[in-house]
């Protein structure tokens, strides 16, 4: 399953500084149980107030991810955002 993922903000943002390059991006996606960054496609949507995160991949059944989006994001006024962390889990199934 590849469903995207978003986090939305409460403004727009500056689409450059929103990177998915793994590790070193300004948004990253990470695989706990293989401890691997992974390199979704990353897009800003919504009016430039959601992050869209695609995974080039399906993600694994029964695994655990987490999403970071780093303060070296901004918004269009060159505001950084809160730093944001979530963890979720690629339920079994469909």
């Amino acid at each position: 399953m590849n469903v995207p993922i978003q986090v939305e903000f409460n403004q727009p943002l500056q689409a450059s500084t929103v990177s998915c390059n793994g590790s070193s991006g300004s948004v990253t996606l990470y695989q706990s149980s293989t401890a691997t960054y992974l390199t979704p496609t990353c897009t800003v949507i919504g009016g430039g107030q959601v992050i869209n995160i695609a995974p080039t991949g399906n993600l694994v059944s029964g695994s655990q991810y987490q999403i970071k989006v780093s303060s070296s994001v901004t918004d269009t006024g060159g505001v950084p955002v809160q730093a944001f962390t979530s963890s979720f889990n690629r339920r079994h199934g469909r």
